[in-house]
């Protein structure tokens, strides 16, 4: 699927920049995160705990202009391999959720490494309202938890503003313009199921499929896949489901649904979201590369918050090989092409182009931020999203929040160009 949300970025795409991944002498932060995650509107103290490596010193930072006090140590203090603080989250006043950003920096004499993670604030209660009794429903509850709050440990959520420019950067970027003007002339969705499995979820039998190997020792034979799963038909046919409650990721290529009670898969893989980098081990996972769809997919929850705070995975139609944090790929031997695994961002002082949709500007302040990350090889230039119809299906009303971004246009609309993208985006 073709899509036209992106079009106008095309004329800044020549100043995209191939990013070098830090290497193991630079300081790098492991893992990163605050306990508890979530506080009622009156706020309270959270503990902030870290794992680095090859750091000298440590620093926090509050990243969120928030209208609540949060009192902290922001002084840099010596950190060899691990680091801990406290923090006091003031009272919520507002009448919405606030999410507050932290960043632990670690660092030493030639590198730094930041790490984001969140907490989250509730809103006031609301008011009680009576009702006739409402007919008993076994949808889940609907999913409002964003992809960096929900992976703290993941290297996808790491500001790349800072990191090395890749060597054969030129040349990786015009690539990816040619790929982008010969394949469609666009930027297309990507998009496939992920769904929130709530605890009590009854758990349903995933057997392997004929001619595949088995897989289930890792994710197991049973999972909390819900009731209302919309598998979306293509040929990879994936899967994505997370469950909050354990912290656990599974995704799995090629299900098919046998009954009720049962799916078919022929490959998967499970994390832990609170410890894992977002990468799975070889060879399990679903993506070509290893790196977690859930942790690099723009989700529903993402642009409900109004933000994507994390990579964003991409699909390209030609690649070289595959390059760290790729484990693996299905890329060949094609000299000159990024590789799977490939970052990516807009070089620095790039301004984002005027008119664009929300989603757009959203995508494009990620990329800025975040950077994108090869994920897979494909028919055309592409970025992961979740499909619209998870909306629906996981107990919300109304117009999704990715299709809302959009303002109209259609993910397969192919006919917006670099004019038409001025009047229309």
């Amino acid at each position: 699927m073709v899509g036209a949300v992106l079009a106008c970025l095309l004329p800044i795409a020549g100043v995209v920049t191939a990013l070098s991944i830090p290497t193991p002498s630079q300081a790098v932060v492991v893992a990163a995160s605050a306990t508890p995650t979530q506080l009622g509107r009156y706020g309270g103290t959270v503990r902030v705990t870290g794992k680095v490596q090859n750091a000298m010193t440590c620093q926090l930072d509050l990243l969120s202009k928030q209208p609540l006090p949060v009192v902290y140590s922001g002084q840099s203090r010596p950190c060899s391999s691990g680091f801990s603080a406290r923090v006091v989250i003031g009272p919520n006043h507002s009448a919405l959720r606030r999410t507050i950003a932290f960043a632990l920096v670690a660092r030493n004499k030639t590198s730094k490494f930041t790490s984001h993670f969140y907490v989250s604030l509730a809103g006031p209660t609301p008011p009680t309202t009576t009702s006739m009794p409402a007919a008993t429903t076994t949808a889940p509850a609907p999913s409002t938890q964003t992809v960096a709050a929900l992976w703290p440990s993941s290297m996808f959520n790491t500001d790349v503003q800072s990191w090395p420019v890749d060597a054969n950067s030129a040349q990786f970027a015009s690539d990816f313009v040619t790929d982008y003007e010969t394949h469609y002339g666009s930027v297309g969705i990507n998009t496939q199921p992920l769904y929130m499995a709530a605890a009590g979820q009854a758990k349903v039998s995933v057997s392997v499929a004929p001619g595949c190997h088995s897989f289930t020792s890792v994710t197991g034979d049973r999972l909390p896949i819900p009731d209302s799963v919309d598998l979306n038909g293509s040929s990879d046919s994936p899967l994505v489901i997370w469950q909050p409650s354990t912290h656990t990721d599974w995704e799995l290529w090629r299900v098919s649904r046998l009954s009720a009670t049962g799916y078919s898969a022929c490959w998967g893989g499970k994390l832990d979201t609170a410890t894992s980098n977002g990468i799975f081990p070889y060879p399990y996972g679903l993506s070509a590369t290893g790196i977690s769809y859930l942790a690099v997919t723009i989700t529903e929850a993402d642009i409900a918050s109004g933000a994507i705070n994390h990579a964003v995975g991409i699909v390209l139609p030609r690649c070289n090989f595959s390059v760290y944090p790729a484990d693996r790929g299905d890329c060949g031997n094609d000299p000159g092409q990024p590789a799977e695994g490939q970052w990516f961002r807009f070089a620095p002082g790039t301004q984002m182009p005027s008119r664009l949709t929300p989603f757009a500007q959203m995508v494009f302040q990620a990329i800025e931020t975040y950077g994108a990350v090869v994920t897979d090889q494909g028919g055309a230039v592409s970025i992961e999203a979740e499909q619209p119809s998870d909306w629906a299906a996981e107990g919300h009303s109304g117009a999704d929040p990715i299709t809302a971004s959009w303002q109209g246009l259609q993910e397969y609309h192919v006919e917006i160009g670099r004019a038409s993208c001025r009047e229309r985006v």
